[in-house]
């Protein structure tokens, strides 16, 4: 699928189209200022030749400081209100500039209290720039809603569901109305009444597109809060999570051999598409394979004079694709090189990851570990994440255990980190075991039923069971484990849940489950191939959204086909650090 091919590209045209009528007013020399985590936001949005014509520089914002006494500065940032106080902070060193503001996509109620104390309220002109989503593939889309989770789950604000609701509404306009809405988690079910509540109001008139998805999936991200804290074994997670492109726009490092310095890493780099969902070793061997195949052909010992004509073209095409892929497989190869270095290089990387393999099969895990990280590294993100880890899968911790390490936190990082203990024992994320005269209460339903319930782990350890677990279903992207926001997924899929043990686990977990018929309108022709849309609300991992993707393949034979939506990619560091700001990086 090319990204003209894809359901969202109109909608990131309509961007483009805005932002040239936007700028087409602007004074010669205007710069163009964004937030730094936004970088590869607004570069995906907008093709860098299109700013070229209208800014005379465009930079991160944290770097940026004015070099004359006037001008004129655009700045884009979304409507999170932390981002624009650090714009408008960067605007005061700037009085006598014309100051422009473009909140994407919609300026909330948050944010307009900050310009309000900012005193800058009547200097700058605000803008509503209806940047909805960014494609960062065809059939993958975010919003520009960055720490939506610590935002909806932990300060209460429901802004972002505004921002996700009005997105979907353009899926619709443009493609059809959502035959079904299945929600999991409360915040889900209020972008579902959003959703009717906003196209109430447009009318139903701008809705007569036939359907293209069969229906929409929403789900909560508090539904699975231990998928994000678990390593990824995908070539692109581990990328991801040792590299932090932003928005797949990957800053290449210095041992990196490479003529460019800043990469867009996506599935328009066709070896990259071929890999990215691999592990790595795996990854290598791809590209090995490949570089043989190549060899043959070199020697002509594939495309041979007296060849069937039929059987000529496959082996031209398959040529010709390899060819293609050449060029990057190196620059991979490299970045491999890295990658797998860098895992060397920790020492503890091993035992981490047998923690976790012991958490989730339910055995103690050896929380000495985390001690030693403290104690030796200073290491105090991984040893918070394997706190957390263990929290999850045991039902909370033994006041014996979480008390010191809490203890301890507040003693490294003061007394403002009681703050971030008590947000997480509110989103259950870091708990302490409930007790009655020192006797554990267990669960009502306890992570390892979850696993079991749902196929989060293989059945057995029988090598054959594993090997099916992994490669027929969707186990290999967390190297024997599925995430929950997968198994729901594929549940709703083959339509509504009404397995009693379902329910009542879902009750246990607290999870609001809801599936809602909105229309029966008839496609223009029936798909060979049924597309769901799926949405995660406070963002989801690179290995997750492949596992997801792959259902399509390895569950229904290539029969449905999924495009995901999200607020923002996470990692566990980024996940953590979304709600532990002061924890080091």
């Amino acid at each position: 699928m090319s990204g003209k091919d894809s359901p969202f590209s109109q909608i990131l045209e309509q961007a483009t189209t805005e932002f040239q009528q936007f700028a087409s007013s602007l004074p010669k020399g205007a710069i163009g200022i964004y937030p730094k985590k936004m970088e590869g936001y607004l570069l995906r949005l907008i093709n860098f030749k299109v700013f070229q014509k209208y800014f005379a520089e465009l930079t991160d914002a944290e770097g940026w400081a004015p070099k004359t006494p006037t001008g004129c500065v655009v700045a884009f940032t979304p409507n999170h209100p932390d981002y624009l106080k650090r714009i408008l902070d960067k605007f005061s060193t700037a009085p006598d500039y014309q100051k422009h503001v473009l909140i994407m996509p919609r300026y909330g109620e948050r944010c307009r209290n900050v310009v309000k104390t900012s005193g800058l309220d009547g200097q700058i002109n605000i803008v509503e720039f209806h940047a909805d989503m960014v494609p960062v593939e065809p059939y993958e889309f975010l919003v520009p809603a960055p720490e939506t989770f610590k935002r909806l789950y932990i300060d209460g604000d429901i802004d972002d569901l505004f921002l996700i609701s009005r997105a979907i509404v353009k899926i619709e306009i443009l493609h059809g109305m959502f035959p079904e809405v299945v929600t999991f988690g409360e915040n889900s079910e209020r972008v579902s009444h959003l959703i009717q509540e906003m196209k109430a109001q447009i009318g139903l008139g701008a809705f007569q597109a036939h359907p293209t998805f069969h229906k929409i999936i929403i789900l909560d991200r508090i539904v699975d809060n231990m998928t994000p804290l678990l390593t990824q074994f995908t070539y692109n997670g581990v990328l991801d999570e040792t590299m932090n492109p932003s928005y797949g726009l990957l800053n290449l490092t210095d041992d990196i051999k490479s003529d460019k310095r800043q990469i867009i890493v996506s599935d328009d780099d066709p070896a990259f598409k071929d890999i990215r969902g691999m592990k790595l070793p795996e990854a290598n061997a791809f590209i090995a394979k490949c570089g043989e195949e190549m060899n043959k052909i070199t020697r002509g010992e594939v495309l041979k004079k007296g060849m069937e004509m039929a059987k000529f073209k496959v082996q031209a095409m398959h040529a010709q694709s390899l060819a293609n892929r050449k060029p990057y497989f190196a620059l991979h190869l490299e970045i491999m090189a890295h990658l797998t270095l860098a895992k060397a290089n920790d020492e503890l990387f091993n035992e981490a990851i047998g923690f976790e393999l012991n958490s989730i099969l339910g055995f103690e895990p050896p929380l000495d570990l985390a001690n030693r990280l403290i104690r030796y590294d200073e290491h105090w993100s991984e040893a918070l994440r394997l706190y957390c880890i263990a929290s999850q899968s045991r039902g909370g911790l033994p006041g014996n255990i979480i008390i010191p390490f809490r203890n301890k936190l507040i003693a490294r990082f003061g007394l403002s980190f009681v703050k971030y203990l008590e947000q997480m024992e509110k989103i259950g994320l870091l708990t302490q075991q409930r007790t009655i005269l020192f006797v554990p209460i267990p669960r009502a339903f306890s992570f390892s039923s979850s696993a079991s319930l749902f196929g989060l782990l293989p059945k057995n350890s029988n090598q054959d069971v594993v090997d099916d677990f992994n490669n027929k279903d969707i186990g290999s992207f967390y190297d024997g484990y599925v995430p929950l926001t997968a198994r729901l997924v594929q549940q709703a899929t083959e339509g509504p849940i009404t397995k009693s043990s379902y329910l009542k686990a879902f009750d246990a977990l607290n999870i609001k489950y809801k599936v809602k018929t909105v229309v029966d309108q008839p496609f223009a022709e029936e798909p060979d191939v049924k597309k769901i849309l799926v949405f995660i609300i406070g963002g989801m991992t690179y290995s997750e959204s492949i596992a997801i993707r792959e259902i399509g393949n390895r569950i229904y034979s290539g029969g449905v086909e999924y495009y995901i939506g999200s607020t923002s990619i996470i990692s566990a560091n980024r996940f953590l650090k979304e709600m532990c700001p002061i924890m080091p990086d």
